[in-house]
């Protein structure tokens, strides 16, 4: 089964020796062979039952029960001999040898119950997995096929899969946007949950980026389209999540490991049974060796060798479903046992960017001139103050004051004429040139120094009679997540031992921060490699931490931490491509639901350990207290390859607690993976 949802006779684990087949999720073809297969083994099983008991001929119950088997078992004989030539002992060898035995004594209707129940098993097994791994498939149809192309002044419909960097595409209400791109003109709310698992619409406007597979609401949106078809963010998920099922956790290289040591052991067992106590004159010969067989079949290993794979592929679909991409079973088990957080502080604890914090007046200003007139001077500028100043304005409905004559003043702020006066805003060093005293806003500057803030200075500069002076001030810093303090008090919930806050801001902003955010440990003014070394000595006191940062400047200490987290994935190729762990929303409250869900994988691991060794005992157990027989052994097999596969599916249809979602409130939607694997 591959991610597409596609099914072969194989499956990529060393002992069930299946193989992944590409191709399109959700293609009828994919899955008649085995269900038929299936389908004309028990029908013929079925009838060749009626038969015996109406006491048909025997040449024709024997006919239908060699149809059932080779019906059933056609598929198995195959791998089979792919096995013993390469030399590989598997599952597909233990069914081959039990039908072929079976036959060789004359149990025709045991071989062809065990080619039924086995080809039915299978199915149920490859049937249930694909469920997850077919929404992955299914999220490329939500890309639409074509697109509104701007092509010699006129919009054209062509092919969203020729659509290259530059175009401009017009997308319309209600439209699903076909590429990657940036808003050049237009406004709108975009649900992209599908690819972010946010739950709310994020307005967009010029300059905005957008994602392909995102549905546009009610404004029309003309999009520069920034990358091709085949590679959108949408599409690297995808890629990057096929591959990370690829990839095999520790659990599940010692489940294989032991599972290729066990089934020579199994095959060498069950020939001792069939062949030595009737040799040493134990019994009849056709006894031990019927024993043999359903030991043989009782003791196949796939529901254990199953058990770890298809818990971590369910957990990864369920991840990527709440818009968290993990790039493999390893990260998410290493998680699990993680004790010890690591968090960035800009772009992570905090948004990453100025908002204003408090507003002062003096004289015969007020707040809102102090802001209009601020926002007036700024109104020109594209620095990261002018922005948080302007949006305040926006915030608050005041309108700007209206200025001439800007010039910008580098590193100490800016200047313009408002009434005819020369008004300056900007730095204490910027007032001290101007001759401007500051004096009256001194406490607001050992405040913000304090809090790790920036004071903005609103002055005006004297004019003939008219006395200059200090007219406002405003304190920006830059604003904690939401979620911040919420998602560390959740860690230590969790039982998370240890959480540091490393950052290379200065000691009041860390310490305003850490302190607001209530981690552990807080370390301030560090460089790259100090960061680096910092979570080494964390990785060795703890035995593993969890690096959390916004990308491309934590690089570094997130490929040093036992698992490297980046937010806002969606947004940074460099994330996307380097973290362990990529949170595709800037949500924080992802983490405590991922660390939930590494502890519920490693837990449904042991559980499906657990049930497949116990029904393999009991099975082979009443094998030999002559209770049950051949038949017995498959299903016993049978049902434990279904019980642990439905287990695992768990993790990718269930919330694995404190679903992030779910601590959105009422009426939040559901991901663009949720919708598509509830309809398929």
């Amino acid at each position: 089964m591959d991610a597409s949802g596609n099914e072969k006779r194989k499956c990529t684990h060393e002992c069930c020796n299946h193989q992944e087949a590409a191709g399109r999720a959700g293609a009828p073809r994919a899955y008649l062979p085995a269900r038929l297969s299936a389908a004309v083994s028990g029908a013929a099983f079925a009838i060749s039952l009626f038969a015996a008991i109406s006491d048909a001929p025997r040449a024709a119950v024997m006919a239908l029960q060699g149809i059932a088997i080779i019906s059933g078992g056609s598929g198995v004989a195959r791998e089979a001999w792919v096995s013993l030539r390469d030399r590989r002992m598997d599952m597909n060898v233990l069914m081959s040898f039990t039908v072929i035995g079976a036959i060789a004594i004359g149990e025709w209707a045991e071989a062809a119950a065990i080619a039924f129940l086995f080809s039915v098993s299978e199915l149920l097994e490859s049937s249930t997995v694909s469920r997850a791994r077919r929404s992955l498939g299914a999220l490329l149809d939500v890309t639409p096929r074509e697109a509104s192309l701007l092509k010699e002044d006129a919009w054209v419909r062509v092919s969203s899969e020729t659509l290259k960097p530059g175009d401009v595409i017009l997308v319309k209400p209600g439209e699903r946007i076909a590429a990657d791109g940036t808003v050049l003109n237009g406004r709108s709310a975009v649900d992209q949950s599908a690819i972010t698992g946010e739950s709310l619409p994020a307005d967009k406007a010029r300059g905005d980026g957008v994602f392909a597979g995102s549905i546009n609401g009610e404004g029309a949106l003309e999009i520069s389209v920034s990358r091709p078809h085949g590679d959108t963010t949408l599409a690297r998920i995808i890629r990057l999540v096929r591959e990370a099922e690829e990839r095999k956790a520790p659990v599940q290289r010692f489940v294989d490991e032991f599972a290729r040591r066990y089934t020579p052991l199994v095959i060498g067992a069950a020939a001792l049974v069939a062949f030595v106590p009737p040799l040493v004159g134990g019994g009849q010969a056709g006894y031990w060796f019927y024993r043999g067989l359903a030991l043989l079949a009782a003791s196949c290993p796939c529901a254990l060798v199953v058990s770890t794979p298809m818990s971590m592929v369910s957990a990864m679909t369920g991840a990527a479903r709440q818009g968290v991409l993990v790039k493999g079973g390893a990260h998410l088990e290493a998680l699990g046992r993680t004790r010890a957080f690591a968090f960035d502080k800009t772009g992570t604890l905090t948004i990453g960017l100025l908002t204003v914090s408090r507003v002062m007046s003096f004289g015969d200003f007020n707040d809102e001139k102090v802001v209009s007139y601020a926002g007036g001077i700024e109104s020109r500028s594209e620095h990261p103050v002018a922005r948080a100043i302007l949006a305040e304005a926006d915030r608050r409905g005041i309108g700007l004051k209206n200025t001439g004559g800007f010039a910008s003043i580098p590193g100490m702020g800016a200047r313009a004429l408002i009434d005819g006066r020369t008004y300056y805003l900007g730095n204490p060093a910027l007032f001290e040139r101007a001759d401007i005293d500051v004096s009256m806003a001194r406490v607001l500057l050992d405040e913000a120094l304090e809090i790790g803030g920036t004071v903005t200075l609103l002055g005006v500069a004297p004019s003939g009679v008219n006395d200059g002076g200090l007219l406002g001030a405003i304190i920006l810093r830059d604003a904690l997540r939401p979620r911040s303090a919420g998602t560390v008090a959740e860690l230590r919930s969790l039982g998370i031992e240890h959480v540091v806050m490393l950052t290379g801001d200065n000691r009041g902003a860390a310490i305003s921060t850490g302190n607001a955010v209530g981690v552990d440990e807080i370390e301030w003014d560090l460089l790259p490699e100090e960061k680096v070394a910092l979570v080494r000595q964390l990785a060795i006191r703890y035995h593993g931490v969890a690096m959390v940062g916004d990308g491309f400047n934590d690089a570094p200490a997130l490929a040093a931490a036992t698992v490297g987290i980046a937010m806002g994935a969606a947004g940074s190729d460099a994330a996307l491509e380097t973290a362990d762990i990529a949170l595709m929303a800037d949500d924080l409250s992802r983490i405590p639901y991922i660390v939930r869900l590494g502890r519920r994988t490693l837990s449904v691991i042991r559980q499906n350990v657990a049930v497949a060794v116990a029904i393999k005992a009991l099975a082979v157990g009443l094998i030999f207290t002559g209770m049950a027989g051949l038949w017995m052994a498959v299903v016993a097999d049978m049902g434990s390859s279904t019980l642990v596969t439905l287990n695992a599916m768990r993790l990718a249809l269930g919330k694995a607690g404190g679903n992030a979602r779910g601590q959105r409130g009422r009426g939040a939607d559901k991901g663009g993976l949720e919708r598509l694997i509830q309809s398929s």
